[in-house]
């Protein structure tokens, strides 16, 4: 989905994005990076990837033929109608 990277490079990749954003804030490095995250309206590393996997469900549920093979095999389970519900969720409180 988001690539073949295993677990431990996607968090050696996390790792280096919370130390540039020490960086940019000159904060020490033992600096909790959540509230820095947030004040800089940067999303993390884990939060891209699973943005771009719910929106790779989102249009398999709408529009099935803009998805690649591949990936609609991956979605056909009852897993798939529990992450729609989470979407909508999501689409409801952005509403409100």
């Amino acid at each position: 989905m988001g690539g073949a990277a295993s677990k431990t490079k996607i968090c050696e990749l996390g790792r280096s994005q919370k130390r540039v954003v020490r960086c940019i804030e000159s904060v020490s490095f033992l600096a909790r990076t959540s509230q820095i995250f947030k004040r800089l309206h940067i999303l993390k590393l884990t939060d891209l990837h699973e943005l771009h996997v719910l929106k790779q469900m989102y249009l398999y549920t709408t529009t099935s033929y803009l998805v690649p093979l591949p990936i609609a095999d991956f979605f056909r389970n009852q897993d798939l109608y529990d992450c729609v519900a989470v979407i909508q969720d999501i689409e409801q409180i952005r509403v409100t």
